[in-house]
């Protein structure tokens, strides 16, 4: 995905509503609000069950829906690496041994 693709995309995603259930996954709207896209943004998952991130994925690891971009874009930074740094911590007690 190009710099000018990813920009393009990234555009379409400011009218999406983005929604966390109570277990914390995270949902995001269709434009027209008629489906939720479930969104896995994990260190080692990050996919939308979109049909355009199922067809294009398979092309290019690296591809982002609108919707995983729309999540992305409404999870403050510092929160996302806080769920990234707690992640880590849970992994790192078993690499001691």
């Amino acid at each position: 995905m190009t710099a000018k693709e990813l920009q393009k995309r990234n555009n379409k995603t400011e009218n999406l509503r983005v929604l966390q259930a109570e277990s914390g996954q995270l949902f995001c709207e269709s434009e027209k609000g008629e489906i939720l896209y479930q969104v896995t943004l994990t260190e080692d998952e990050v996919s939308c069950t979109c049909g355009d991130f199922a067809k294009n994925s398979r092309k290019d690891v690296n591809f982002r829906s609108k919707h995983i971009l729309s999540v992305m874009n409404s999870v403050p930074y510092r929160v996302f690496m806080a769920m990234h740094c707690i992640q880590q911590l849970r992994v790192l007690p078993a690499s001691i041994f």
